[in-house]
């Protein structure tokens, strides 16, 4: 699944949607697509709960290689320094800086091995198998 798709269905589908929340242990949330950040720097999507504060940022890869994984995981880095220093006062100490990338990365018909890259402390991945 291309990212496009995989973003969409996050916005649109409501058992997607009650799946997710289900997994990150949240009960009702709003949904923002592309939340800007300092440097231009945009998350696909941050979760708030009903006092505007982020209960989760996401970074979505569809189908991807090595160098567009990799620019996922700067990514996520980004989002969890913003976190731990406070730049953005929506923040809490909860809140969860997610990768979500398509199972197939961690297949055997990967052209490289995700276990052997490095991640952010506290940071979680999530592989989805949407076809």
């Amino acid at each position: 699944m291309n990212e496009n798709k995989l973003t969409d269905l996050i916005l649109k589908d409501d058992n997607f949607k009650k799946n997710f929340a289900r997994l990150l242990n949240i009960d009702d949330f709003i949904i923002q697509k592309e939340e800007k950040f300092i440097n231009n720097i945009k998350a696909d999507f941050c979760f708030y709960n009903h006092k505007n504060k982020i209960i989760a940022i996401l970074e979505c890869k569809g189908q991807v290689g090595i160098t567009e994984y990799i620019r996922g995981v700067g990514q996520i880095l980004q989002y969890q320094g913003f976190k731990e220093n406070n730049i953005f006062d929506k923040f809490l100490n909860e809140t969860k800086v997610i990768l979500v990338v398509p199972s197939s990365v961690f297949g055997k018909k990967s052209h490289f091995n995700p276990a052997k890259v490095f991640y952010p402390k506290e940071t979680e991945l999530i592989q989805h198998s949407y076809v």
